[in-house]
């Protein structure tokens, strides 16, 4: 029970990191869209 609760964590955290990574992308797109025009 613990090991399955510790899984879905870790996979809750890595999630949430890729997400913030993409969203941080995205606004780093959409900073470099607008500075070029």
């Amino acid at each position: 029970m613990w090991m399955r609760l510790n899984l879905l964590l870790h996979i809750g955290v890595a999630l949430l990191e890729t997400h913030l990574d993409t969203t941080f992308f995205k606004l780093l797109i959409e900073l470099g869209y607008f500075g070029l025009h």
